[in-house]
């Protein structure tokens, strides 16, 4: 998606999304690529991710973890289960 269209699909402004999709691109979790715009002759940003990812945050008492992981297919198939409310609690 381009920056514009990330903007109206999540109700903010255009400086907010291109300061994250900077972070993002910076942390390898999104790329981007310039495509020709013909309505107005100037480049145009397209932004996708780089692969199928998650960021996992560990918390427990005295402990906190955050790692940022590239999914196998068996832990994509795990998380699904997750965050379906049918493995764990």
């Amino acid at each position: 998606m381009s920056p514009i269209e990330l903007a109206k699909e999540s109700g903010t402004s255009m400086a907010n999304i291109s300061q994250q999709l900077r972070f993002l691109e910076m942390a390898g979790i999104v790329k981007s690529k310039r495509i020709s715009n013909r309505d107005k002759g100037q480049p145009r940003i397209m932004y996708s991710l780089t692969g199928e990812n998650s960021f996992l945050i560990m918390v427990t008492p005295g402990f906190v973890e955050k790692k940022l992981i590239t999914l196998t297919d068996k832990q994509k198939v795990l998380l699904k289960e997750i965050f379906s409310g049918k493995g764990g609690k």
